[in-house]
């Protein structure tokens, strides 16, 4: 089933964009007058007659122009590569300004700014590719980015898809497009896209661009946040570095920020440090430094984290104030882990 929209009139789709932009800025019934901060470039007559839209105050153009942009900034989109193919030759750009239009027909709105170098190719040849990144894409991203023309395709892994179109082929989501119908608006081309064929991965989690910078997404766990750990600044001594490492890092989950070769490792953890010294471990090493580590939630569910991740950990003990166990590290030091009883529990 073919996917159409019909347009009016400039003038028509310069009123219902107005009516738009304001139609998003009016306070909803439950908000808090003053509770939010406005840019109004022009008015509908219904936001004419409306007393509260009457009271948002109207900025200079290049002070609207920057309040959108910062507005813009806070946004958080998924990063995707958008590719084609004219006459042989590859076009690929990086875009967040994607999203779904229908589902029946299924469909969706790419927008591209008309200076781009794949603006003319994709218009001509109308099948395009939109590439979903995933948070292991986030050196590809950046090199990407990076890189202009045809260079751009040689990093990643790349295979022809249908009408020979550039697929990434570990991306977390391929979409084989047709763009249906298009509309210049400002500085770009509205995409209207029929999605013809899709293509999902196993990566769970989309590379996120956010206020100039990309990363990853993580739920909100209200019901059971994740533990939380208050530790001091302390120093490990550990025979074999290298194991030592790879405990901490790969096992524990602390991220390295610092080795000296095979003498020194620091891990960051919640701002605090974590030192590994390389000593002998002859008898008298026996004697290990012991820290204690404070969870602020739940110490149940970190203790069997730490062990199906094979990492040594005692049973829990119940004391009168609080619950204990103890993690011990391939060199036999040993932490302990506590957690304060709640209200309930006490």
């Amino acid at each position: 089933m073919a996917f159409r929209m019909a347009f009016g009139s400039e003038l028509t789709r310069q009123h219902a964009a107005t009516t738009i932009i304001e139609s998003c800025i009016e306070l909803g019934p439950h908000a808090q007058r003053g509770s939010i901060t406005t840019v109004s470039w022009q008015k509908s007559p219904r936001a004419r007659m409306n007393d509260d839209a009457s009271k948002l105050s109207a900025q200079q153009p290049g002070d609207a122009r920057a309040a959108f942009l910062a507005a813009m900034r806070k946004v958080a989109a998924t990063i995707s590569l958008v590719t084609t193919r004219e006459n042989g030759s590859a076009h690929g750009m990086t875009a967040t300004a994607i999203s779904s239009l229908s589902a029946d027909p299924p469909a969706i709105l790419v927008c591209i700014k008309r200076s781009a170098s794949i603006h003319g190719p994709l218009c001509r040849v109308k099948w395009f590719c939109v590439n979903l990144l995933g948070e292991q894409h986030e050196a590809l991203f950046k090199e990407f980015t990076a890189r202009q023309g045809a260079g751009r395709f040689a990093v990643g892994e790349w295979a022809d898809g249908p009408n020979r179109l550039p697929c990434l082929t570990d991306a977390t989501a391929t979409l084989i497009c047709y763009l249906d119908q298009q509309v210049d608006y400002g500085t770009h081309t509205i995409c209207i896209a029929r999605v013809d064929s899709v293509t999902l991965a196993g990566s769970p989690r989309p590379l996120l661009y956010q206020d100039g910078g990309s990363g990853g997404f993580a739920p909100l766990r209200r019901d059971a946040p994740a533990p939380g750990w208050t530790l001091g600044n302390i120093i490990y001594p550990v025979g074999d570095m290298p194991r030592a490492i790879a405990f901490y890092r790969d096992v524990v989950g602390l991220k390295l920020k610092f080795q000296d070769g095979n003498e020194w490792a620091a891990f960051d953890f919640l701002g605090t440090t974590l030192a590994l010294e390389h000593r002998v471990m002859d008898d008298e090493a026996a004697h290990r430094i012991k820290v204690g580590l404070k969870v602020s939630h739940d110490l149940e569910a970190l203790v069997d984290k730490l062990s199906r991740s094979g990492a040594t950990v005692a049973p829990i003990r119940r004391g009168a104030h609080e619950r204990t166990t103890t993690l011990t590290d391939p060199d036999g030091n040993r932490t302990m882990l506590y957690a304060p009883l709640s209200r309930s529990e006490a």
